[in-house]
């Protein structure tokens, strides 16, 4: 059975993570457009601002416990329904546990590998799974 090389197998998961970030975008600004006709229906001053809306929020972890290393909050709008916002929470970075590896944490080189890659680094979350709620 033919395999394809990493550099394609990488490709191909960078094409398709552009392609299901700008659906997602289009997703989000449809659903945004919605939200803000749904209260403007219910305006009763006329003045096509939304000032406040009602929104419920919920969150979970990928796994029971307090051990997941991947959780979602989402802000759902109580009126029409749909998801307006979510954030995804992470405790882990495989590319940061390579480096780790590679470079050993306490090494200078880490230090200077790190630097550059924090502002991409797919940890956004320090402590328990509990600590998020």
């Amino acid at each position: 059975m033919p395999l394809m090389s990493s550099k394609t197998f990488n490709e191909i998961k960078c094409y398709i993570n552009s392609a299901y970030s700008l659906a997602s975008q289009t997703v989000l600004n449809y659903v945004h457009n919605s939200v803000q006709n749904a209260y403007r229906k219910l305006d009763q001053n006329g003045s096509n601002t939304i000032t406040d809306i009602a929104v419920s929020f919920d969150g979970t972890w990928l796994t029971r416990g307090h051990t997941s290393q991947i959780g979602i909050g989402c802000v759902v709008d109580t009126l029409t329904g749909y998801v307006i916002d979510y954030e995804i929470m992470s405790k882990y970075c495989p590319t940061c546990i390579s480096a780790k590896n590679e470079l050993g944490e306490t090494t200078a080189e880490y230090d200077v590998w790190y630097s550059g890659h924090k502002n991409s680094c797919l940890i956004n979350h320090v402590g328990t799974s509990e600590q998020w709620k």
